[in-house]
C-alpha cells in the first residue's frame, strides 16, 4: 500500500512542476532600413612599382618589337630565339604564362599555353607602354604573377595626322610603314600598317666543315605583314 501512495504523490508533483506560467515578453517586429556599401578599385597605380617604356628611344627603329622595346628600356629579361622567331619574357623567375598583356585593357595572351610571343607586336603599334612587376600586375586582372604590361593608345580627338616612314639595311632587311589620324566630327580614326623583310644571309666561316669554307646564311629569312585600327567616338 505504500508503494502505490509514493507513486501517485511523485506524479502529482510532477504535473504541478510543469505547469507554470506563461511569462514571455512580446517584441514587436522591427524593419530595418536598406544599407549600400560601395567601394571603387583602387586606381592609384603610384602605390605599385611600375615603369614606363620609353616608346621613343633611340634603340626603337620600325624593325623593333615589343620585346626590342622592354629589354632596352627596363631591366626585364628575354629569351630570343634569333630574328624573326618566338620571343617570351622571364618576369621575376616566373614562367612567360605569368605575365599578363594587356593592348588597350585586353588580354592578348594566348588562350591555349597563356604565353605571349612579344616578337609579333612592332613598336610602331604601340603609343604608350607600362610595366607593373611582380603583385602589381593583379591589379590589372588574375593570373599576372610575375607582372603585367599594359600597352595603350590614346585618340586625340583635336589633330589629324599622315606620315610615312622606311628604312633599309643590309642584308636586304627593310621596313615600310604608314600610319593616318582622321577625325571627322566625333569619330576619331587611327590607322597603321607595316612590313617588314629579310634575307640575312650574312657570310660567316663553317667551323664544322673541312677546310673552314666561308658560306652565306640560308633559310633565315622572315617577313612580317600588320595592321591596326583604332575607332574612337567623342562622347
Amino acid at each position: 500500500m505504500k508503494q502505490v501512495r509514493l507513486l501517485i504523490a511523485g506524479l502529482f508533483f510532477a504535473v504541478l512542476a510543469y505547469g507554470q506560467e506563461n511569462d514571455s515578453v512580446y517584441i514587436p517586429a522591427i524593419t530595418l532600413s536598406d544599407v549600400s556599401i560601395i567601394d571603387f578599385k583602387n586606381d592609384n597605380h603610384e602605390v605599385f612599382k611600375s615603369m614606363e617604356a620609353n616608346i621613343h628611344s633611340a634603340f626603337n627603329n620600325l624593325n623593333s618589337d615589343l620585346g626590342d622595346l622592354i629589354q632596352n628600356t627596363t631591366p626585364v629579361y628575354f629569351k630570343n630565339y634569333s630574328v624573326g622567331g618566338i620571343k617570351t619574357i622571364d618576369f621575376r623567375g616566373t614562367g612567360a604564362e605569368r605575365t599578363k598583356v594587356y593592348w588597350n585593357g585586353f588580354a592578348i595572351n594566348s588562350p591555349t599555353l597563356g604565353s605571349f610571343d612579344f616578337s609579333l607586336f612592332p613598336v610602331y603599334f604601340i603609343s604608350d607602354a607600362r610595366i607593373r612587376f611582380g603583385g602589381a600586375g593583379l591589379s590589372d586582372g588574375s593570373g599576372g604573377l610575375g607582372g603585367s604590361i599594359q600597352l595603350n593608345n590614346p585618340l586625340e580627338f583635336n589633330k589629324n595626322k599622315l606620315e610615312i616612314s622606311g628604312i633599309y639595311g643590309s642584308f636586304e632587311n627593310y621596313s615600310l610603314a604608314a600610319r593616318g589620324e582622321f577625325v571627322i566630327g566625333k569619330i576619331k580614326s587611327d590607322t597603321r600598317i607595316l612590313t617588314s623583310s629579310g634575307r640575312n644571309n650574312y657570310s660567316y666561316r663553317n667551323e664544322f666543315k673541312k677546310g673552314h669554307p666561308t658560306e652565306n646564311r640560308i633559310n633565315n629569312e622572315f617577313t612580317q605583314i600588320g595592321f591596326q585600327q583604332l575607332l574612337g567616338f567623342d562622347l
